[in-house]
């Protein structure tokens, strides 16, 4: 917990300045992941980045697992990017996501929230959903069907069929296939770890 708290304690520490004056900041902004993002604002806090935070500072029992709430609070609702009711639920994140998000590395950033989810040891039918979404959208991709059925011979039996062997090695070793889309075959170049990750859960 103590890692998490000093995290959250950075962030909050590293709230860009939004009304400077004479030398010292009497106003932070909205909450971020990195310092070095001025131009492009791409370590900007979203809704999702608050449902995750929030949950896993819960798990962990940590005070400061409701850093979103208290930022939204102090800034009130003319300066504050989003409303409270955007922060969703973990399992109506995790749906939204999977249902949302298109094949390729969107609907694998859908499985590892809900991998994250289940971790957490979160329960509820939305996520048996997501993973059925998933599943159904790329059939071929042994994670996914992973988290739909749990470790089952199909599964196993499509990890084999799909991951290289001895017998028919990866092409150039390049590929977390798990990530792309099924059309691409990218297990024809698997990097090995992603079958190894996957062979694990079994």
């Amino acid at each position: 917990m103590n890692a998490f708290d000093r995290w959250v304690q950075w962030m909050e520490d590293n709230r860009p300045c939004i009304i400077p004056f004479n030398g010292r900041c009497i106003q932070k902004g909205w909450l971020r992941y990195c310092s070095d993002d001025i131009p492009d604002k791409r370590c900007t806090f979203r809704p999702d980045d608050c449902t995750y935070l929030q949950a896993t500072g819960n798990y962990l029992g940590s005070a400061q697992a409701n850093l979103c709430d208290k930022v939204l609070d102090e800034l009130g609702p003319i300066v504050a990017p989003f409303a409270k009711s955007a922060i969703l639920s973990v399992p109506a994140q995790v749906l939204a996501s999977a249902v949302a998000n298109s094949p390729g590395f969107p609907l694998h950033l859908a499985a590892v929230e809900l991998l994250l989810a289940r971790t957490l040891g979160i329960k509820n039918p939305s996520l048996d959903a997501a993973g059925q979404t998933l599943a159904t959208k790329q059939n071929q991709n042994p994670f996914f069907q992973y988290l739909a059925q749990g470790a089952t011979p199909g599964v196993a039996n499509q990890i084999l069929a799909l991951c290289p062997s001895p017998t028919n090695p990866s092409g150039n070793r390049s590929q977390w296939a798990w990530e792309r889309d099924q059309r691409d075959q990218a297990w024809k170049d698997s990097m090995y770890w992603d079958c190894i990750f996957v062979g694990k859960m079994q």
